[in-house]
């Protein structure tokens, strides 16, 4: 006799209209294009702000699923001028906040912060060395789910842990 387990289906629904506002702002910044003789220095940062609202969600927090208000990234890089070395990093984050699925859950993801960097050695004109550290700050990300059901609220609280990474590869064009 077959074992019938129940099946789950997932199908993404039509939430009805969104309004969506935002604006993004970029700058990059290399040191030689200041100054000649500055290092191979280059900077970098953006910061992006947005809106959103759905018509058919009853507000607050009705805004689409993994729409940030905030994000935030900051890095540079540096050219060694008598190596064939190039050290990068960056920085970037993302408050924490509410979004809803229906009008009857709600989800909260904890803020994220990241920073990671690279080198990367360029052993010769085909051959490329590269170091990178991902995720250095690593630490637990927090969701809360809440359902609103007839008989009062159900809230998940979960947690993940993001960690550290280090991987070395070598790149060898053919």
């Amino acid at each position: 006799m077959l074992n019938k387990a129940p099946r789950y289906l997932y199908r993404p629904a039509n939430l009805g209209k969104a309004r969506i506002q935002g604006v993004n702002l970029e700058a990059r910044l290399s040191g030689k294009d200041a100054w000649a003789s500055l290092p191979e220095l280059e900077l970098y940062g953006s910061l992006g702000l947005a809106r959103s609202e759905l018509d058919d969600i009853p507000g607050p927090d009705n805004r689409v699923e993994g729409q940030s208000p905030l994000r935030a990234k900051f890095g540079g890089g540096y050219q060694f001028r008598s190596l064939p070395l190039k050290l990068r990093f960056d920085l970037s984050y993302l408050p924490g906040d509410w979004w809803r699925e229906s009008a009857s859950q709600r989800v909260f993801e904890s803020s994220k912060l990241t920073v990671g960097g690279n080198a990367s050695w360029d052993a010769d004109k085909d051959t490329r060395v590269v170091v990178s550290l991902d995720n250095l700050l690593s630490r637990k990300r927090h969701r809360t789910d809440e359902y609103l059901q007839s008989e009062g609220m159900v809230r998940r609280l979960s947690s993940s842990d993001d960690h550290a990474r280090i991987s070395i590869r070598l790149e060898k064009k053919l």
